[in-house]
């Protein structure tokens, strides 16, 4: 598969191209596809190129956690990312989604790559979070999310920078993530430095 990319960058590269990821559905399950179609990859872009932002909310305190901290983690992705409380609300996809927070083994090598959670508090609640991938060098963004009566004031931005910083200093200097295109958080995210490097599209 990898050399079979290889070839692809190579060949669009000598027409002039631009590289494209297609994602095939059938009409008959277009809901369920439907959101491949619209998937943008964005890279933050090269340098130490942070902002600086900082949360609107005075006393905003950001931590890397461990497993003893992944309730919290999941707390949070419900209320911010699902817009639920309660487990038993939950679809099967959502519960899927949870099950596996629960199985984050956080700072534990696990085919190469470390996974490493962040979480914005404040008064000692949990109002935000971030969970990466990193295998040393470069680090994926898997999900971001902030409780909504705490949106819209700079937390979910300087959380994102605090994690960066803390990755950085490890030693990662490539910043990848998956969105959707024209959603609210591709435009937090090219707030943080992040640009569009490929998009999906689907065609049939």
């Amino acid at each position: 598969m990898y050399k079979t990319i290889l070839e692809i960058k190579a060949e669009c590269k000598k027409n002039n191209l631009k590289e494209v990821a297609y994602i095939q559905f059938k009409a008959d399950n277009f809901d369920e596809k439907m959101s491949d179609a619209h998937t943008v990859w964005m890279k933050q872009i090269d340098g130490f190129n942070l902002n600086n932002t900082h949360s609107k909310i005075q006393g905003v305190e950001y931590k890397e956690i461990d497993d003893s901290c992944v309730n919290q983690i999941i707390d949070v992705y419900m209320k911010g990312y699902i817009s639920k409380t309660d487990k038993k609300d939950l679809t099967k996809n959502e519960k899927m989604q949870i099950a596996n927070l629960e199985k984050l083994q956080l700072g534990k090598e696990v085919n190469g790559y470390v996974t490493t959670a962040y979480i914005a508090y404040y008064s000692d609640e949990p109002i935000a979070m971030i969970v990466m991938l990193d295998n040393g060098e470069e680090a994926f963004v898997t999900k971001v999310s902030t409780i909504p009566v705490f949106r819209r004031k700079h937390i979910a931005s300087s959380l994102i920078q605090y994690a960066v910083k803390k990755l950085r200093a490890k030693g990662v200097q490539n910043f990848m993530l998956c969105t959707d295109k024209y959603s609210a958080p591709e435009k937090v995210y090219a707030f943080n430095s992040f640009v569009e490097v490929s998009q999906a599209f689907a065609f049939d």
